[in-house]
């Protein structure tokens, strides 16, 4: 979808693994995305949260962080990629357990901005004035452990189990009933106001044949006045000429 509210409940896999890589991340859908099927990361990646095992993530990869953050391509161009992103907890030797414990990690979108969450707290907001644009097109949701090739060949010691659990995916529209509701208001305001200068207007066609239905009565009325004086003019003088 478009904009809202995406939250997942998560346990992080055992952080003692160098370079395991948990992701919540989100791509643009192919057939939507601008330009459409646009190649990685022209048209966006989310990245929700994500960690490394002893920070083994590459340059600038923490132990103990979640990241988050945006991916665009500077240039316009496949494949070279530049991002804005920020670690929780952000002071430099601060870390949390993610992986012993469940967290909630979640973003919310709209038109202006991308705001970063876990456990309810805002870790960042990104708006356009710290990337190219805030992506106006569907994107899909992806969980999934993989294993940063920081951490190879350390990360092939690890013989044992790494699980990545997730208690829930819930996915949020916001409605803006408030607005919604002022659109109603207004067609229903603008019809009545319609169907009240349609009214008018018909009344005062009405009015104005019936005037000129009076107007045409009136004239012949006295044109019959004048026709019957005549006639009445006429018998007198015929019956004057009789007598003489």
């Amino acid at each position: 979808q478009t904009y809202g509210r995406v939250e997942i409940r998560a346990k992080f896999p055992d952080h003692s693994c160098p370079g395991v890589w948990p992701q919540h991340w989100m791509l643009p859908h192919p057939e939507t995305s601008v330009p459409r099927r646009a190649c990685w990361p022209l048209g966006g990646e989310i990245d929700i949260a994500s960690a490394y095992g002893r920070g083994r993530g590459g340059p600038g990869a923490r132990a103990g962080v979640v990241e988050s953050g945006y991916h665009f391509a500077p240039k316009g161009e496949c494949g070279v990629d530049g991002s804005a992103k920020s670690q929780f907890p952000p002071e430099v030797g601060a870390r949390m357990d993610f992986h012993s414990d469940f967290h909630v990690y979640a973003v919310e979108w709209d038109k202006n901005a991308l705001r970063y969450f876990v456990d309810g707290v805002q870790t960042s907001e990104l708006t356009s004035f710290h990337v190219p644009i805030i992506p106006r097109w569907p994107f899909y949701l992806i969980l999934n452990t993989a294993v940063s090739p920081y951490g190879l060949p350390d990360a092939l010691d690890c013989d044992y189990d790494m699980y990545h659990y997730v208690d829930y995916v819930r996915v949020y529209r916001r409605v803006t009933k408030g607005a919604e509701s002022r659109v109603w208001v207004f067609l229903a305001s603008a019809a009545a106001g319609l169907v009240l200068v349609l009214a008018l207007a018909a009344c005062c066609a009405m009015r104005s044949a019936l005037d000129d239905d009076d107007g045409g009565d009136s004239d012949d009325g006295v044109d019959r006045g004048a026709d019957d004086a005549t006639v009445a003019l006429a018998l007198a003088g015929g019956g004057d000429r009789r007598g003489a």
